[in-house]
């Protein structure tokens, strides 16, 4: 988390509004920066890890959870489809198609259907469901 970029600092307020909005802020902790000492133990004491890039081509993420012992979420598709095992170390959620025929997503920053890093209601809705399934079958 770099406070320079106007991206992070633009996300990280998205995130709290979300939080704030959803009722949820007393549960929710935002560490932009942590040392990793301080990585290791909330991964190794996470109840699972949601990981949401789309189409991330490998993701050191998910492998440092995992490796804590921390179940991940994650989206079907890029670097986690090779390293999390679908029921065994997390699950891998599909995204879903709002039928502009480029599949899972709609309209992100580059413009109309181009299958960017937004989420639509309905993705929020499938990942929401896949993190209550594995927090109530930890």
């Amino acid at each position: 988390y770099d406070p320079r970029n106007p991206e992070n600092v633009e996300h990280l307020s998205e995130l709290r509004t979300l939080a704030a909005d959803l009722d949820i802020s007393s549960r929710a902790s935002f560490r932009p920066n942590v040392s990793d000492a301080e990585r290791a133990r909330l991964l190794r004491s996470a109840l699972c890890v949601a990981y949401t890039p789309h189409r991330e081509h490998f993701g050191i993420v998910p492998l440092e959870a995992m490796y804590a012992g921390s179940p991940v979420v994650a989206v079907k598709s890029g670097g986690p489809m090779e390293t999390v095992v679908d029921g065994v170390t997390g699950l891998l959620v599909d995204r879903e198609d709002d039928g502009d025929g480029e599949g899972g997503g709609g309209k992100g920053e580059g413009g109309e259907g181009d299958g960017g890093m937004d989420c639509s209601e309905r993705e929020e809705r499938g990942f929401a469901e896949a993190l209550r399934t594995l927090a109530a079958n930890p």
